[in-house]
């Protein structure tokens, strides 16, 4: 896919030499923009499932250079920063996942060069055919993060610095059936290479393109950032009618987490006497995507024998996102109020607008009001941690967070959560002591602990040790957000923890429309 770029005459030998003709059905086929980033693991991750969700499309790649969670090596990172340990995170699990699904993953040391890449990607997006493009993408990334180049040259080894020339990558372009001398010609002539690396920039900016990677329906222009949200833009073209690819059902009800494999025998799977294991859940009650999580995190306990220990967690989020405040009828921010740089604004808003998205598929469907300020949501934490020791926590969530993000609830109003508990049957005798007392220091030693934990947001999983003398799977593990729940199923199941063989516990669709905790409240 992409448009064509001007100039660049035919190379001897070479049939895709000159712009390559669309045949009719890829002319009909439905357009998506992609723009990927060669310096980023999560671009490099996302191809599979890119190529999965969209099937039947027609996609146009771009590049983009705008920041990733991980497009800067992790050992550029300078020591102590608060990044360098989120990376550090993130990294363990890109590897985690790239084991699943039997990629390379080795991160180069140093600077990473890859305008020459972006130039090829600009010239076979244009000038070869949809294959050509989707090998080149895979060599290309796999020359970038793979332990050796391989054919057309790359790395030496593990951790070393990228190295790739013309030649080079010409060679990467011919293995995988384009033409080394056309790409030649092309990048030779001058305007060809400027006018396409130009358009993808102009084209970038009109969509604010600001993290990669980035898909967008032209028509729409609505952004999915992201390989977790590739199924709900799938699902979203074939209610359209938009998307004619003939899908098996469900095809893209979750992504391609790994290989299916029939469950062990009965004897394997099943949970032996005494290995339940225990998963500590931090949320945020003034988190959107921790509201999200609770209902599919309660039902891990429906199939596995797992204790689930929820931990209040106190976000700052004007830390890294900035402060606003709005008006409780008209939704503008308040005068004198507004600290976010345009760019937190952005990731403020497409948090919201993505929160809404799923939750809309929920039946019946979560309300998500955007909230009127930054809540410090202690007391809140508090009042979990006294509904917890009354054995009425899930009666208090199930109340909790409804009404926060409907803009019922005043978080910070001591009478207003005391009052949710009572209609969760807890006895609030000694709340307000609690409060000032065991409560508080509980809650600061939690945020303590996560601190040393590494936690830096919600909802995470930790996986701690076993409840018995079981084998030691799981201890220590940590995974920050619901899109992990389908690996978290994994783990559990690997490590003996299943109440039944049925395969289906497997499956944890990151589309999840149930939403039988609060419905009703």
């Amino acid at each position: 896919g992409g448009g064509r770029g001007g100039g660049g005459g035919s190379a001897p030998g070479c049939v895709s030499a000159q712009p390559r003709a669309l045949s009719s059905v890829a002319e009909e086929a439905l357009v998506i923009d992609v723009f990927v980033d060669f310096r980023s693991i999560d671009c490099y991750l996302a191809l599979d499932p890119i190529f999965h969700c969209l099937q039947g499309c027609r996609l146009r790649w771009h590049c983009s250079g705008a920041r990733t969670k991980m497009a800067v090596p992790v050992g550029m990172l300078r020591e102590g920063s608060g990044d360098a340990q989120k990376q550090a995170y993130q990294l363990r699990v890109h590897r985690t996942y790239a084991a699943l699904r039997g990629l390379t993953l080795d991160v180069p040391q140093g600077p990473l060069e890859v305008s020459i890449l972006e130039e090829a990607l600009a010239y076979v997006a244009r000038r070869e055919a949809p294959e050509v493009t989707e090998r080149f993408l895979r060599r290309a990334f796999s020359a970038v993060f793979g332990s050796e180049g391989g054919g057309g040259g790359g790395r030496g080894g593990a951790g070393e610095a990228l190295r790739l020339g013309p030649e080079e990558v010409g060679a990467i372009v011919k293995e995988c059936g384009g033409c080394a001398a056309a790409f030649v010609a092309w990048r030779t002539s001058g305007d060809s290479a400027m006018e396409a690396r130009e358009a993808d920039r102009e084209l970038a900016e009109k969509l604010g393109v600001w993290s990669t990677p980035y898909v967008v329906d032209p028509s729409t222009e609505e952004p999915f950032i992201g390989e977790t949200t590739l199924p709900l833009l799938a699902l979203q073209l074939r209610r359209s009618g938009r998307l004619k690819a003939s899908l098996a059902p469900g095809a893209c009800d979750e992504l391609p987490v790994a290989p299916r494999q029939p469950p062990p025998a009965p004897s394997a799977a099943v949970t032996p006497a005494g290995s339940r294991r225990r998963v500590e859940v931090y949320v945020d009650l003034k988190s959107p995507y921790a509201f999200l999580a609770i209902e599919p995190t309660y039902a891990l306990q429906e199939d596995f024998d797992v204790e689930l220990v929820w931990r209040p967690y106190v976000l700052d989020i004007a830390g890294f996102l900035g402060s606003a405040e709005v008006g409780a009828q008209d939704n503008k921010v308040r005068q004198g109020t507004n600290e976010r740089s345009p760019g937190q604004w952005r990731a403020v808003k497409y948090a919201y607008a993505n929160v809404r998205r799923y939750a809309a598929e929920r039946r019946p469907p979560l309300t998500v009001y955007g909230t009127r300020k930054i809540w410090d949501t202690s007391l809140a934490g508090i009042a979990m941690l006294f509904a917890e020791r009354r054995g009425r926590l899930r009666d208090f969530q199930q109340r909790l967070w409804p009404s926060f993000w409907r803009r019922d609830l005043d978080a910070e109003d001591l009478g207003t959560l005391a009052a949710v508990l009572r209609a969760s049957g807890v006895d609030t005798a000694g709340f307000e002591e609690f409060v000032a007392g065991d409560g508080r220091r509980e809650l600061m030693e939690i945020q303590e602990e996560a601190t040393r934990r590494g936690i830096f947001g919600v909802p995470s999983y930790v996986f701690g040790s076993v409840l018995s003398a079981f084998v030691q799977v799981l201890d220590g593990e940590m995974f920050f957000g619901r899109e992990h729940l389908a690996l978290l199923r994994l783990r559990l199941f690997e490590a003996g923890c299943a109440t039944r063989t049925d395969p289906a516990i497997l499956a944890a669709p990151y589309l999840s429309a149930r939403n039988e905790l609060f419905a009703g409240f």
